[in-house]
């Protein structure tokens, strides 16, 4: 992962990890945390994946997660919009 990822994301990273790629073991998501270089050579044990191959896996899975957490941003952002705009109305409407 990198710096930036909370331990939040990292959770659900690990869950949509898990979703994906099924034989890997808590223990192989957890010795990989934050190091796509071991993600990678977990994914290729388990699975047989070529050098290509591993690497489309594992850019295809940061653009879906990347997503997510955009999507997820926006959604914080629209949310605390509303409650701006509301706590303005209940303030306007109170003088």
């Amino acid at each position: 992962m990198n710096t930036d990822t909370t331990k939040g994301q990292w959770n659900e990273i690990k869950g949509k990890l898990k979703e994906k790629w099924g034989k890997l073991t808590d223990d192989d998501i957890t010795q990989a945390e934050g190091n796509w270089d071991q993600l990678r050579g977990k994914l290729t044990q388990a699975y047989g994946y070529g050098k290509d191959s591993v690497e489309q896996e594992i850019h295809g899975f940061k653009n879906y997660m990347s997503e997510k957490f955009n999507q997820s941003s926006t959604r914080l952002k629209d949310g605390a919009e509303e409650v701006r705009q509301d706590a303005k109305k209940i303030s306007d409407s109170s003088h």
